[in-house]
């Protein structure tokens, strides 16, 4: 059997301002929160100088994972941004630093507003939309691991509605759907083994 062919919708860029980033990071007793890997890669060499973090909170364990191969270890990995809030209600006499993409849910950042958390943020990588290719060619299912990337996912003429969506998680379910797409799944703990597990349950000949 061939390998399948993959075609990305997004690309992404790593930058920010370095000097900000050092002086955050040079922050004692500081609660660190990432909702993303890339957050973790953008900043992978200033994170070994670092004053050492009070508390880590992550979205994801991708990202808790990239933090500990730093030497980091996540006190909480949450599977969407709203589970962080509960843990960052109890860090009221902590600065509390957001490292996230310029496309960001405002979830965690209105939580701490409402609640008056010394709270900072700095974004370290965006994305950008790829165009499709001259002639998109005929494919299986479409993989989805964010809203932006299902935007740019409907964006792609020729993609049918109808077609199978395999999706990270709830959040990212809702936005397919407000989209038009009729045919999303996705695992019940959201992560890309888990994704591939769900597929190929739906696709037992490959097994």
């Amino acid at each position: 059997m061939t390998a399948p062919e993959c075609l990305p919708v997004l690309d992404f860029k790593l930058g920010f301002d370095e000097k900000r980033a050092a002086k955050l990071l040079s922050t004692p007793d500081a609660v660190w929160v990432f909702t993303s890997v890339r957050a973790v890669q953008a900043l992978y060499d200033l994170l070994p100088q670092a004053a050492a973090p009070s508390k880590i909170f992550t979205v994801g364990k991708n990202a808790a994972e990239a933090l500990a191969s730093l030497g980091f270890k996540t006190d909480f990995c949450g599977q969407v941004s709203e589970d962080l809030l509960p843990v960052l209600a109890q860090q009221r006499h902590r600065p509390i630093l957001y490292f996230r993409g310029r496309h960001y849910r405002s979830s965690i950042p209105d939580f701490c507003e409402a609640t008056e958390l010394d709270f900072q943020t700095l974004e370290c990588y965006h994305s950008i939309k790829l165009p499709p290719p001259d002639g998109l060619p005929d494919c299986g299912s479409v993989w989805v691991f964010s809203p932006l990337s299902a935007q740019a996912v409907s964006e792609w003429e020729g993609v049918p509605r109808d077609l199978p969506i395999f999706s990270i998680g709830s959040v990212t379910d809702a936005h397919l759907k407000k989209l038009g797409f009729k045919n999303v799944q996705s695992p019940k703990e959201p992560s890309f083994e888990n994704m591939v597990e769900l597929y190929l349950e739906n696709n037992s000949a490959l097994r």
